[in-house]
Order: structure tokens, then sequence, then C-alpha cells
């Protein structure tokens, strides 16, 4: 009789058991006769829990899902709808933590003044140095036009880095895209070499075999000192930006 009893004990399960292993629902439970037992879980005398005998589990996950097989086949299924939200709970998590810390005190991000305002002052000065070349056909100043828009080239790529870099981190780049300012200050300055030391360096060998005279030789001066202004004002703002962000 010892035997018996024991060996029905250990052919028991908690409803929580037969639920996970079996993927049984409490309505199918409701149909098995389960038998109590002085529950581990409570510190009140006298309480039970029910247990189920395996077999009669068995039986109605049987019932439910037609075979073994198709339990295994659902489990393994679900699995991998667990694996996918734990990814996405991880990839949120990670997404949260790396999202880009800015200054409450600041309205910009550091270093984002000084691009504008070089983007601004290079475009202004390509463009008075373009009409300085044209009325006075200096290669020269025809060289300084190009290096100009080289440099409003070089600005313009980066600041799209820059305001691509402040995006905030996603499933696809859960480290955040910090990193593409670098990649477009490379990209500029691949660009602003090309197309600076090459126009310039063809228009010189093309002034130096074909010289022509000088024209209001005072428009090129001003162009040049106009430029100097704006350049030491975009210097001015870099500046700033440095000790702002020290």
């Amino acid at each position: 009789g010892e035997t018996v009893t024991f060996w029905r004990e250990a052919q028991t399960m908690t409803a929580r058991e037969a639920r996970t292993q079996f993927l049984l629902r409490m309505a199918d439970l409701a149909t098995l006769t389960p038998v109590y037992r002085a529950s581990p879980y409570s510190q009140s005398a006298g309480s039970t829990m029910p247990l189920y005998f395996r077999l009669d589990v068995v039986r109605a996950a049987l019932a439910r899902w037609d075979s073994m097989q198709a339990i295994l086949e659902r489990k393994a299924a679900r699995e991998k709808v667990r694996q996918r939200r734990r990814k996405r709970r991880q990839l949120f998590f990670i997404g949260m933590r790396l999202k880009p810390v800015r200054d409450p005190g600041l309205e910009v991000p550091v270093g984002q003044n000084a691009v504008y305002s070089a983007l601004v002052c290079n475009a202004v000065i390509a463009l008075a140095k373009a009409v300085a070349f044209r009325y006075t056909g200096s290669g020269a100043m025809f060289a300084e036009a190009v290096h100009s828009a080289a440099d409003f080239f070089n600005q313009s790529l980066l600041a799209f880095g820059l305001n691509r870099s402040q995006r905030l981190a996603d499933q696809k780049h859960p480290y955040g895209y910090a990193n593409e300012q670098y990649v477009w200050s490379m990209i500029s300055g691949v660009g602003i070499f090309f197309l600076g030391c090459g126009v310039t360096t063809y228009h010189g060998i093309y002034s130096l075999l074909n010289p022509e005279p000088l024209h209001n030789l005072g428009l090129g001066l001003g162009t040049l000192a106009l430029g100097g202004v704006l350049d030491g004002y975009s210097l001015l703002v870099a500046s700033q930006e440095i000790r702002r962000e020290a």
C-alpha cells in the first residue's frame, strides 16, 4: 500500500506544470479529478493545493492537441515568439540607455552653430568671389571662388551628418547614429580635396598658358577683405562653441 501511494504521488503534477508542459487551460484541468496535498507555498495550517495525475493530464492534452508532436510544435512556436519579444525589449532598453544626452541649458547640440555659421559665410564668400572673378578676370580670384564653394560644400555635408547623428537609437541601429557625423566628415574631406584642388589646378595651368589683363583690382581686394571678415566671424563662433563644450 505504501509503494502504491508513493508511486501515485510521484506521478502527479501541479496545475502550473500541466499548463506549461502540456499547454492545457484551466478549463481542461477542471474536467480532471485532483488529489489534494499540503501546500508548501503557504504558512497557514491546513492549506492544500490540487495535484493532477500525469496520466490524466496526458490524456487531456491528447484530447486537445491530438498528438504530442502538435504540443511540441506549439511550444516551439511560443518559444520563438518569446525570443522575439525578448529581443525587442533588449533593443528598446539599449535604445533608451543610449539616447543622446543633451545639456538642458543648450538649445542646440554643441558644434551646430559653428557649422551653420560657416555654411552661410562660405556661401556669401563664394558668391562674392565669383562676381569678383567675373569683373576682374583674375585666375587667383577664380581659385578663391572655387575654394569657397568647396568650403560651402564641405559645411553642407557636415551639417547633414550632424543632423543625422542626432537621431535616436532604434531597432535597426540600437547604438544610435552618432558615428554618422564622422562618416560625412570623411566624405566632405575627400570632396573638398578633389573639387578644390582639381578645379583650381586646372584653371591655374590654363591661366598661365592663356594670361589675361586684370580689371577692377579694387573690387578683388575688397572681396578678399570681405571674405576675411566673414571667415573671422566664423572662427569666433567656432571658438565660442569650443569653450562651451569644454
